[in-house]
């Protein structure tokens, strides 16, 4: 069936269950006006200076791992660094003007001073004091690890229903609550998520009233500081829109060098100029065609979208009865090599594809029951990608399944995932199939030659409370980036040496839920507006992380960014360890 661009229509009334699986902001513009418009002027292309300094306790000992931010707070962007073993930071070069400073590590008080940074450089002195209300520093992780379920199936249902698009544990959660307002939280939420198992339900409530009673548990203990790699990299933020504040559900980095969301709403980060495009703002997704142009799901009215970047203009396709199917609630996009979009749609239990060219669409039935009464009402068709040899690659949030479609002759294959609430999946350059266990903070490596699994627990702090949403795989390294959306982090994977590293987000509550590499093999992500930093609500942003080459070596006796210690060989037992950080836990004196 072909089918013609038709212009915008109405919104429609979306279902309860379509409103647990968006769990976007409806906030900021409906984007109904033609073309983009500019919040703000390209920023001026002046002098730069270097912005360099030391982070200290007050007993002038370096803070090693401490994270220095610079803020422009009147363009609405920063960057972040870590210190080196000797307390020392150094800023990548920044425009000369004044900047907002802050230092902050885990177990301190957090510091601002302003700089007036010209192009001779300047340098900023920390000192820094232990802090009396750690809890307000640790991210959500923390606190979820308070939830103490009986069972993991129990408590990979409560993930997957009550941690469906925020995290479980952020300010928000800590609120002291009596058990009648606890009560009131989960009457309000009941309907916007799926369903809890009765067995979940009955423990719900008394479980949440003890987990987050602060009189009931012990304080906890600063984790220690960031090393390694984690302390090299460089990490940009952009806010979205700063006037009104709108959040960010996926992202996608354009051939033009800006930066998108799903909803229209677009950065470019060399000049900090922002446009809004007339998108539909209940979209969920965003892809870039080859050729350059942007194409979103927009769940509430069950549309594709194509944005032209060179002219704003947005076309609107809807999905078409074919037999007596008709596509609902379109989620995660994917191109294949032939320009075609590939996509889940998560009410109607489809995958779907769409060719641009003919503009003709192509459903294809996954398996499962739509058993609307039953305790899994719908299997929730969620993640995919196309593999490198073409083979499109889908998953089912509750059916705890993953599977395949030939593209040729549209054999569907199902395996069942030992990961719990297997989500956005991606497929590496040797296509293997990499999966996220939002259910269970677990990583998943299902190779299609064996059909064989081997599962990795991921390794946030406390364990088992990540609620790793997405992931993607850096085709050009083979590396494995995971969205640590319950703690603030980026956890990267490399498959060979089977080696985790996690990096420390520079802001609080960051719910990721897409990552994107940009051509430098930086790391893209975006946070929505949801959540509360020190200075109160945060807005949404663009998160790029780079990360700068390691120099020296350790045992070369010489503290390298990274380093906390160098004593010039790789024995054990001395204090320092192999890999140049110390061997005993960060010890904390209190000041004087």
């Amino acid at each position: 069936m072909n089918l013609r661009p038709m212009p915008r229509t109405g919104l429609l009334l979306l279902t309860c269950l379509a409103l647990a699986i968006a769990c976007q902001s409806l906030t900021g513009s409906s984007g109904d006006g033609p073309g983009a418009s500019a919040s703000s002027a390209p920023a001026a292309r002046g002098a730069t200076g270097s912005l360099s300094g030391v982070v200290e306790d007050y007993h002038d000992r370096p803070l090693a791992g401490a994270v220095v931010t610079a803020f422009d707070d009147e363009r609405h962007m920063n960057v972040s660094v870590f210190t080196d073993g000797n307390g020392g930071f150094q800023v990548p070069p920044l425009q000369a003007r004044t900047w907002r400073v802050r230092a902050k590590i885990l177990g301190y008080e957090i510091r601002d001073q302003q700089v007036e940074l010209s192009e001779a450089g300047a340098e900023a002195e920390f000192k820094l004091r232990l802090t009396e209300d750690l809890n307000a520093q640790l991210p959500a992780s923390y606190f979820y690890a308070r939830l103490q379920w009986p069972t993991p199936e129990i408590h990979g249902n409560f993930a997957r229903s009550c941690a469906n698009c925020h995290q479980i544990g952020d300010p928000l959660w800590r609120r002291p609550r009596t058990r009648q307002q606890w009560e009131a939280v989960v009457q309000r939420m009941r309907f916007r998520g799926p369903p809890l198992m009765d067995e979940t339900r009955e423990l719900l409530i008394p479980t949440l009233v003890k987990a987050f009673d602060e009189s009931s548990h012990s304080p906890f203990e600063a984790p220690p500081a960031p090393s390694g790699d984690a302390t090299r990299a460089v990490i940009w933020e952009y806010e979205v829109d700063p006037e009104g504040r709108n959040g960010c559900h996926d992202l996608e980095i354009g051939l033009d060098g800006w930066v998108y969301t799903e909803d229209g709403y677009a950065v470019h980060p060399e000049t900090l100029e922002r446009r809004k495009y007339p998108i539909n703002r209940r979209s969920h997704s965003i892809e870039m065609a080859p050729d350059g142009n942007m194409w979103m799901t927009v769940t509430g009215v069950d549309t594709l979208e194509k944005l032209d970047v060179s002219t704003g203009e947005v076309t609107t396709y809807e999905h078409p009865l074919i037999g007596d199917d008709k596509g609902q609630y379109p989620h995660t996009l994917r191109f294949d090599d032939r320009g075609r979009i590939w996509y889940t749609l998560t009410v109607s239990n489809h995958v779907a594809v769409f060719d641009p060219a003919t503009e003709t669409f192509t459903y294809h039935d996954l398996p499962g029951p739509m058993n609307w009464t039953g305790p899994v009402p719908i299997p929730i068709a969620y993640g995919l990608d196309v593999a490198p040899d073409q083979t499109i690659w889908w998953s089912q949030l509750l059916a705890h399944t993953i599977g395949s479609v030939d593209p040729e002759t549209g054999e569907i294959r199902a395996y069942e995932s030992p990961v719990d609430g297997p989500r956005r999946l991606r497929v590496g350059p040797d296509n293997v199939v990499w999966v996220p266990g939002y259910g269970s903070s677990e990583l998943g490596r299902f190779d299609p030659k064996t059909e064989k699994w081997k599962v990795y627990e991921l390794p946030t702090e406390p364990l088992g409370t990540e609620l790793p949403y997405a992931l993607s795989v850096n085709r050009r390294t083979n590396e494995v980036w995971i969205a640590g959306s319950n703690s603030d982090t980026l956890i990267r994977f490399r498959p060979e040496s089977e080696e985790f590293t996690i990096f420390p987000l520079a802001s609080q509550a960051n719910f990721t839920r897409e990552i994107e590499f940009d051509d430098e093999n930086n790391v893209w992500t975006c946070a929505p507006d949801r959540g509360l930093g020190p200075e109160g609500p945060l807005s949404g942003r663009f998160i790029k992380l780079q990360l700068l080459e390691r120099i020296g070596s350790c045992g070369d006796r010489t503290i390298q960014l990274g380093e906390e210690c160098d004593d010039g060989n790789a024995r054990a037992g001395d204090g320092c360890s192999p890999s140049c950080v110390y061997e005993s836990d960060r010890a904390f004196a209190f000041d004087d």
